[in-house]
């Protein structure tokens, strides 16, 4: 009889980390490395495998390429959403860079809403609809649902438990894992995950209610670049607090109190890792939004963090 797989999980074991996610402030991309110890071991994900085509079938994607079948010197993803850069020690490195989604449209409509004034009565007398424009904009959906697809294609294939004897030899612990889902339909943009022992305790440093602004700053910027502006009322949506002890973080963005909280109502527990959740993530805007503020948050723990 064989022996049994033993696997190590984040909530209780400290594990070499195997992939990581971070911001990059001056591009406006979200960046992604891989360690080189998994990427040689990582099953490839082949074009013509159902679940790739099922995708591109349903979301009208050009292509998709795994860069991890082969020397790693390609992009990854559908429509090449994850951009390969130059080597970088241990790690195989992307950056994903941040698109506008939101446009005017090209054929020079009015706004049907406001009759092509840009203004009405609503926030800082701007018209909703068109953001001021007084044209008609649209959404670059597949752009959108292509980086979306990609995330979850690339956290489906570094999520497993690792084996407890093909760990990495990297001497920084995981952070943080993700898992996210891509679909046309309410609660499309999900997003759940684990913070790791470490990274929780990081969090349980700090003072209940103190706010992590790089987060914040960097959910802005994204939210900016996809809809082509950020008003004043919708910065007050973008918030990153420890909100008490344990390192309970909430983080959220705007929509129907859309945002990331501790999986259970308990909270944290000390000296453990602990899983999240969302609520109301409906679109894979809102879903790289959030994206992108756990970057900056990995980003600041890595800066921060001593003996671990």
């Amino acid at each position: 009889m064989s022996e049994e797989t033993e696997y190590l999980y984040l909530e209780r074991e400290n594990i070499p980390c195997w992939y990581e996610l971070g911001w990059d402030a001056k591009k406006i991309a979200i960046a992604v490395r891989v360690h080189r110890d998994f990427a040689a071991i990582a099953k490839p994900i082949p074009n013509k495998c159902p679940s790739v085509r099922g995708v591109i079938k349903e979301f009208g994607f050009d292509r998709f390429f795994d860069s991890f079948c082969g020397d790693f010197s390609g992009n990854f993803g559908f429509n090449d959403s994850f951009i390969k850069q130059d080597e970088e020690g241990e790690f195989i490195s992307f950056l994903v860079p941040v698109p506008q989604i939101e446009k005017p449209s090209l054929n020079r409509s009015f706004c049907r809403d406001c009759g092509g004034a840009g203004a009405n009565e609503y926030i800082e007398g701007k018209c909703l609809s068109c953001r001021g424009t007084g044209k008609e904009h649209i959404i670059d959906w597949e752009t959108a649902y292509s980086i979306s697809a990609s995330f979850s294609l690339f956290f489906a294939l570094v999520s497993l438990a690792p084996e407890k004897g093909k760990i990495t030899t990297c001497s920084r612990p995981q952070l943080i894992l993700v898992d996210t889902e891509t679909a046309q339909k309410m609660h499309g943009g999900s997003l759940d995950g684990t913070y790791s022992i470490p990274l929780a305790r990081w969090l349980a440093r700090h003072e209940p209610d103190t706010e992590i602004t790089e987060m914040a700053k960097a959910m802005m910027a994204v939210w900016k670049k996809i809809f082509g502006r950020l008003s004043d009322y919708e910065k007050c949506d973008f918030r990153a607090t420890i909100a008490s002890e344990n390192g309970w973080l909430n983080v959220s963005c705007p929509g129907d109190r859309c945002g990331l909280h501790p999986g259970s109502s308990y909270g944290p527990t000390k000296e453990e890792g602990y899983r999240f959740g969302c609520h109301n993530v409906d679109s894979p805007m809102q879903q790289i939004t959030l994206l992108a503020g756990l970057g900056a948050l990995c980003d600041k723990a890595r800066k921060e963090m001593k003996n671990y």
